[in-house]
């Protein structure tokens, strides 16, 4: 999944109403050896931004973001625990296995 390519894209509901627009991508830090798993994105819905849970996204690989349940549209508040991925990492280099380069998200 490309970090880049999703911002901007535009979020829509079950039956394809517009919702808003993805603003960034929330990773869980995660202590197991997989490391850090993409759990939901923050989407602007009606000027506020949202989280939206990943079990909720139907479709991240297609042209518009689609959920198969809408979020309350409770404003998104980052805790501790969470990586903004286009705000806080996009560009800079990241750990990856030891096997591996530093890689940049995309």
């Amino acid at each position: 999944m490309s970090v880049r390519r999703l911002l901007g894209r535009s979020v829509v509901g079950e039956h394809g109403a517009h919702l808003g627009h993805v603003r960034d991508v929330v990773a869980r830090r995660s202590p197991d050896p997989t490391g850090t798993v993409v759990s939901g994105l923050v989407a602007d819905i009606g000027g506020v931004p949202v989280f939206v849970s990943a079990d909720a996204v139907a479709g991240w690989q297609t042209a518009r973001v689609r959920l198969c349940s809408v979020p309350g549209n409770r404003p998104f508040a980052p805790r501790p625990d969470v990586l903004m991925l286009a705000r806080g990492v996009l560009g800079r280099l990241v750990l990856t296995p030891s096997s591996r380069r530093p890689a940049r998200p995309q």
